[in-house]
């Protein structure tokens, strides 16, 4: 969990979190699965979402620039991502949250 708080901004794979912690992606994989219920891409999705929330509601960044923040390289991509995930776009997630 440390290590996806320090670094989810910038990174999203878990072979990333998995070479910090000196494991192979899958026995990250299975080890966090077993632990938690949950993939270790969930957790770090989960976290990103939370940020991408946050910012949306809390800030005046544009829906571009909030996907920059949380590490997306393409503004198109933070919203597919948001959408699968959300099942609405960041746009209108931000119109239901100031409402």
């Amino acid at each position: 969990n440390q290590l996806v708080e320090e670094n989810y901004r910038k990174e999203h794979r878990v072979e990333f979190y998995a070479k910090n912690l000196k494991v192979t992606p899958k026995a990250l994989t299975m080890q966090i699965t077993r632990m938690a219920q949950h993939s270790p891409r969930h957790m770090i999705h989960a976290r990103v979402l939370l940020e991408a929330k946050r910012l949306l509601a809390f800030s005046h960044l544009s829906v571009a620039d909030v996907g920059y923040e949380i590490g997306f390289d393409d503004a198109n991509y933070f919203s597919r991502f948001f959408r699968l995930h959300e099942k609405l776009t960041p746009a209108t997630f931000r119109k239901m949250w100031a409402s």
